[in-house]
């Protein structure tokens, strides 16, 4: 058996929530992408704590792949991308740029990275 048949896939799984920043997403995943194009081997699972699609700061959906229950048991790399907090209404002159989640505006984000941390390398 040859060295690159026993290589497995590296699992990098996104843990998302409703008002992530979709750039904070994208970009990561299209460099996962690239890689694998060049020989890397990465299986990128995007998680939600239900399994629901979530909404992005950019007025898009993303669809995720497995809800939080369904995530691997082992996994390499958890990424938290940033967003804004789901009930931040951001008023121009009032506001600067909106602030990054914290874990008390962002509950379910919380228990998911709380749940999925001790499962990454």
């Amino acid at each position: 058996m040859s060295a690159s048949s026993t290589v497995r896939d590296r699992i990098v799984v996104f843990a998302l929530y409703d008002k992530v920043t979709l750039q904070d997403v994208a970009a990561p995943l299209e460099i996962f992408a690239r890689a694998n194009d060049f020989g890397a081997r990465y299986t990128v699972l995007l998680a939600s704590p239900t399994g629901e699609a979530v909404g992005t700061t950019a007025f898009a959906t993303l669809n995720v792949d497995v809800s939080l229950a369904e995530v691997p048991d082992s996994i390499d790399t958890l990424l938290v991308p940033g967003g804004v907090p789901p009930n931040f209404a951001f008023t121009p002159g009032l506001h600067d740029i909106p602030e990054e989640p914290t874990p008390d505006s962002v509950p379910d984000a919380l228990e998911m990275v709380r749940r999925l941390a001790p499962r990454a390398r």
